[in-house]
């Protein structure tokens, strides 16, 4: 089982740290007119296996702020895949 340690880690790098990209970098976007955010997901954010399921919710979370939260609310055109 993974210590409450390791799970923040986790959700740190994986979260926390696209939410910091993509505000860093919505900016200079925005100034540009355009651009594009990459973001790398993984299969484990559309089902889970059970003994990390702390990670799979880091990946569920990371697609839903990339559509929204992280954007700042702004609108924004999204393109993703999971898989």
């Amino acid at each position: 089982m993974a210590t409450p340690a390791t799970i923040r880690n986790v959700f740190d790098a994986n979260y926390l740290g696209m939410v910091r990209v993509i505000r860093a970098a919505l900016p200079l976007l925005r100034k540009q007119g355009r651009g594009h955010i990459l973001g790398v997901s993984s299969g484990l954010g559309i089902t889970s296996l059970p003994i990390v399921g702390f990670y799979s919710a880091t990946k569920v979370g990371s697609g839903g702020d990339a559509r929204g939260a992280g954007a700042g609310g702004q609108s924004l055109r999204y393109q993703g895949h999971a898989g």
